[in-house]
């Protein structure tokens, strides 16, 4: 079952940029014209102005590409970069750690990173903020094709049925737009004995971030 904001209904898209956008023009309108908005106004004003501009958008624009889920294996196909991604929280503080590795067509290591996050809901939602990361960092190293794999199971159903929970909504939302903008982008499920290295990388992110608090 897909998720949808409530009235006005219709918005299938993450809204908080146009809540950031409503929030700066309720700002001028109180410099300017001396007018204030309450918060319900401008969630309001947020939410129509999201459905206007989906609405008037290019049916095309409508149906990005969502992820393919493919068979739990290591093939990849040919001139696509390989993403494994992962990510370790910690159920005291919600810090997580989120590690990846890119691979070419020769199983070759060609970067690898990770990254911390404070205040993380769960450890579905660190495992999404991985894939998040991960596509935006080949997005910006203008990749086109990419394989991401990653070995939580959970995740990669819910992103692929449309049946997210709640709590990933967005995130799921976010992950959809960004495979959408790769000419090739598959997301698959592989065991954690298969992503050991990235699953490291998540660990030390962490532990490092405990060491600097």
């Amino acid at each position: 079952m897909r998720t949808i904001c409530l009235p006005p209904t219709g918005v299938s898209q993450p809204i908080f940029p146009w809540i950031c956008w409503c929030l700066w023009t309720s700002r001028n309108k109180l410099i300017f014209e001396n007018k204030v908005l309450s918060a319900s106004e401008v969630l309001s004003l947020s939410i129509t102005s999201a459905r206007e501009w989906w609405l008037a958008q290019p049916t095309a624009m409508k149906a990005p590409r969502q992820p393919n889920l493919i068979i739990p294996t290591l093939n990849a196909e040919v001139n696509c970069v390989s993403v494994f991604t992962d990510a370790a929280w910690r159920a005291s503080d919600g810090a997580t750690g989120c590690g990846w590795i890119f691979k070419d067509s020769t199983r070759q290591s060609t970067q690898h990173g990770s990254k911390c996050f404070d205040n993380t809901a769960s450890a579905l939602t660190g495992e999404a903020l991985a894939i998040c990361l991960v596509l935006s960092h080949a997005l910006s190293l203008g990749y086109t094709r990419v394989c991401v794999f990653s070995d939580c199971q959970v995740l990669v159903r819910a992103i692929c049925s449309k049946s997210s929970p709640v709590e990933l909504y967005g995130l799921v939302c976010d992950i959809e737009l960004l495979s959408s903008l790769f000419d090739y982008c598959t997301l698959s499920f592989i065991s954690r004995s298969l992503n050991l290295e990235a699953d490291l990388l998540a660990k030390s992110a962490l532990y490092n971030a405990a060491l600097t608090t």
